[in-house]
């Protein structure tokens, strides 16, 4: 019953695949031998299970929790709901964990579904004898390979409990070129995310806000010169070349996708975070 072990950079639910693989069973069998319950939903970031997932294997729940799944880097940005979350992730309620990731409450949201690289689906198997899910590709708004500077594949998610036998990455898959801007965010949120599973620190609002200040974007304590800095980072995503829009501001006058991240009032989807301080960080690069 031992899962099998990590590979660099993979999912839990990566592991969920390839163990169920190896023993040959379909879904529901396999949750029902793991969980004792055969419907349970198996999210492929927000990946329950990690107390049983800890109890066959040889990492502790922390490990799994950080480097294996996104629920550190949710609860990151959203410290209120940090100790939910880890409970939440620990147990086997899919629909627990979901909520205390606050992802449901989220308007900007992408189509949920599996990424990866072609590249490194084949190198998986070159070096290691099978491809896998890796988790800085499942990081919500991360559209190229960090690696390889390819856009990442979008595979879809089967219907709950969403994990199937022999579900992973196709190594057939002819790569493509992605714009430069967006290989180098997924070098800058591969960077964050190191970073966020190594220490135990949590977003700080004030200094984002210091950062705004610095590039002369505010006109007096929390005064943001709105259509200034709205206008300039619109057309700044638009280099992005992001296939999902819907996780990006809409024109020069959307205005209400910085307010309330500014305003610090209200739980915001961590893209939004990464992407203006990604922002801030190109431009402090130019200026140099």
């Amino acid at each position: 019953m031992q899962l099998p072990t990590t590979l660099p950079d993979e999912t839990l639910f990566s592991r969920y695949i390839r163990h169920m693989t190896i023993f040959g069973m379909n879904e529901n069998d396999y949750l029902k031998l793991l969980f004792d319950r055969p419907r349970v939903s198996i999210h492929p970031y927000i990946t329950i299970g990690i107390t049983k997932a800890s109890q066959i294997s040889e990492e502790d729940e922390l490990t799994i929790y950080r480097q294996q799944t996104l629920g550190r880097f949710f609860a990151y940005f959203m410290p209120h709901k940090s100790d939910d979350l880890y409970k939440a992730m620990l147990g086997a309620d899919g629909g627990i964990a979901f909520r205390a990731s606050q992802l449901v409450s989220f308007r900007e949201s992408e189509s949920l579904s599996l990424k990866y690289c072609p590249l490194c689906a084949k190198e998986d198997v070159r070096c290691h004898g099978v491809s896998y899910w890796h988790l800085i590709h499942q990081v919500p708004g991360v559209e190229a390979c960090p690696d390889h500077q390819t856009w990442l594949i979008h595979q879809e998610l089967p219907a709950r409990p969403h994990v199937k036998l022999g579900l992973l990455p196709n190594v057939s898959t002819r790569p493509e070129k992605c714009s430069f801007l967006s290989y180098k965010f997924a070098k800058f949120t591969r960077m964050l995310l190191t970073n966020i599973t190594r220490d135990t620190n949590y977003f700080d609002q004030n200094i984002l806000l210091e950062k705004i200040s610095k590039h002369g974007y505010m006109s007096g304590n929390k005064k943001f010169k709105r259509s200034v800095l709205t206008s300039l980072f619109y057309n700044f995503t638009k280099k992005l070349n992001h296939c999902d829009k819907r996780l990006l501001p809409y024109s020069e006058t959307d205005y209400r996708y910085l307010s309330y991240l500014l305003s610090g009032r209200a739980s915001q989807h961590p893209f939004k975070y990464i992407l203006i301080d990604f922002w801030l960080w190109s431009k402090l690069l130019s200026s140099l």
